[in-house]
C-alpha cells in the first residue's frame, strides 16, 4: 500500500506519466479535466481502447489540454449485433450509420434534382418567352406592311377614280382591322400593290 501511496506522490511532483512510467515532455503532456497528467500517445491509445475514465481516478474524461488546446472528448460505442450494421450509441441515443447517410445521400439528390428541374424550367420559360416574342415582331411586321399595301392601294383607287378612267378589274381580297372585303381593283394598282 505504502508503494502505491509512494508513486502517486511521485506521479504528482514529477512529471511522470502513469500509464507508462515515463516523464513527459512539454510538448506532448495532456491534462485531463480532473488535473491529472499524462503523456499524449498513452491518453490517446487509452481513449482508443474505449476507455473514457481517467486512469487515475476512474473520473469520466469529459476534455483534455494539450498545448493549452482543450481537446473535447466524444464517446462513441459501437455494437456489432444487428447482422454487421454498424449502431453506433452518443449519448444514449442510437442511430444507424448506414441508414443515416443513405437519407443524407437521398436529400441530397432530391435537391439536386429539383435544382435541376428549376434550371431546365426556367430555360424553357426563356425560351418560350423569346419566341413569342419573335413571332409578335413578325406578326407586327407584317401588319404595318399589309397596312402600307392598304394605304398605297386606298391612294391609286382614289387617283383612278378622281381621273375618271376605266381600267380591266381585278378581284382581291383585302384584310383591314381583322375583317376581310373581297374588291375588284383596277387592274394597274392590283399590279402595284400584289405583284412582286
Amino acid at each position: 500500500m505504502s508503494e502505491v501511496i509512494e508513486m502517486e506522490e511521485r506521479i504528482n511532483t514529477e512529471n511522470i506519466c502513469p500509464i507508462c512510467s515515463r516523464e513527459i515532455e512539454e510538448e506532448n503532456e495532456c491534462i485531463t479535466n480532473c488535473t491529472h497528467k499524462y503523456c499524449k500517445l498513452c491518453l490517446e491509445d487509452w481513449l482508443r481502447r474505449g476507455n473514457i475514465s481517467c486512469p487515475l481516478c476512474r473520473g469520466d474524461i469529459i476534455n483534455y489540454t494539450n498545448n493549452e488546446i482543450i481537446n473535447q472528448i466524444i464517446c462513441i460505442q459501437r455494437n456489432n449485433t444487428n447482422n454487421g450494421n454498424n449502431v453506433i450509441t452518443i449519448g444514449g441515443n442510437r442511430r444507424n450509420i448506414q441508414n443515416e447517410v443513405r437519407l443524407i445521400i437521398n436529400q441530397n439528390l432530391r435537391l439536386k434534382y429539383a435544382l435541376y428541374m428549376c434550371f431546365i424550367f426556367l430555360l424553357c420559360i426563356g425560351n418560350f418567352y423569346r419566341e413569342l416574342y419573335d413571332h409578335n415582331k413578325y406578326i407586327e411586321r407584317k401588319y404595318l406592311k399589309c397596312e402600307r399595301n392598304n394605304t398605297i392601294l386606298t391612294n391609286e383607287l382614289m387617283n383612278v377614280y378622281k381621273s375618271g378612267r376605266i381600267e380591266t378589274v381585278m378581284d382581291a381580297t383585302m384584310i383591314r382591322g381583322g375583317s376581310i372585303y373581297h374588291c375588284n381593283l383596277p387592274r394597274t394598282v392590283y399590279e402595284k400593290c400584289f405583284i412582286i
